[in-house]
Parts: structure tokens; sequence; C-alpha cells
């Protein structure tokens, strides 16, 4: 379920934090060219230099992201290191679409392994109507959902 709301949302926080991170590394970059060239001149050839200088940022950067989601699938045993990423990524930015969501019906949510299950949200819960949803946050209860969508 496509939603112009929640993805404009997301991308907002995502370069919120990516932009000014990427204009830090721009400066550092354009300084060093600068201090290593008697004359400098703004060509192409100069601006590829820039750019070649923020590749050890950039890769320092991505690193950090991984090892992150190393850990976060670590501590709540998830399968794939994408769903660790997927996971780590909702909680810093949002979400961007409707999932991942829960089934709840019978009393018990459908797939054990899910993210919902071991780390919580963000996400959805599809609540059935023979089924009600006791929710709690840091080991104190928060409230409780009925039959629809609630989100997390």
């Amino acid at each position: 379920m496509f939603s112009p709301e929640k993805l404009t949302r997301f991308l907002s926080r995502f370069l919120a934090v990516l932009l000014p991170t990427l204009a830090v590394l721009f400066a550092m970059a354009l300084v060093t060219e600068l201090s290593h060239r008697e004359a400098p001149r703004l060509n192409a050839l100069f601006l590829l230099a820039v750019i070649r200088d923020m590749v050890p940022g950039i890769i320092a950067l991505v690193a950090v992201d991984l090892l992150a989601a190393r850990f976060v699938q670590a501590l709540y045993k998830m399968k794939s290191l994408a769903e660790a990423i997927s996971f780590m990524h909702r909680c810093l930015f949002g979400l961007s679409k409707f999932g991942p969501w829960l089934r709840v019906t019978e009393g018990a949510s459908g797939g054990k392994d899910q993210v919902l299950n071991q780390a919580g949200g963000p996400g959805h819960l599809v609540i059935y109507n023979d089924s009600a949803v006791l929710l709690e946050k840091g080991g104190q209860f928060t409230r409780i959902e009925k039959k629809g969508f609630a989100r997390l």
C-alpha cells in the first residue's frame, strides 16, 4: 500500500541525516585538494579528485551501517542481514510503506520468525475479529488494540 505522506516523511528524515554528512565529507575533500595544489582550477579533473577524496568517508559510513546491522541481527536473532538493515532504517527514519505487518488471529500471531514478533515496531498489526492485542513498551503496559489495523 503506497502512501505519499509516509514516503515523503521517510525521505525527509533520511536526507536530513545523509546530506549534512555528505556536505562535511565534501568540505573535507575540498580542503584536502585545495591544500595540495598550488593553483587549483575548477574543472572536471579537480571535481573528480574531490570525489575521490570522499570515497574513504563514504566507505566508513557504509561500514558503520553494516556493523550496526550485524549487531541488531545478533541481538534479535534475525535470519538475514537485510532484515536487520530494514529494521534499523525503519527505527531511524520511520515507515515508508504499510509493511512490515503481523497478522493476529485466533489469539496468536502468524509467523514467529517475523521481525515484529522478535523486535517490535515500527510496523502494523492486522487484528482479526476473534482477537485482541495487549501492547507494552519497555516492559510497561501501554494499550489494548481490538479488531482492525493497529500501528506500532
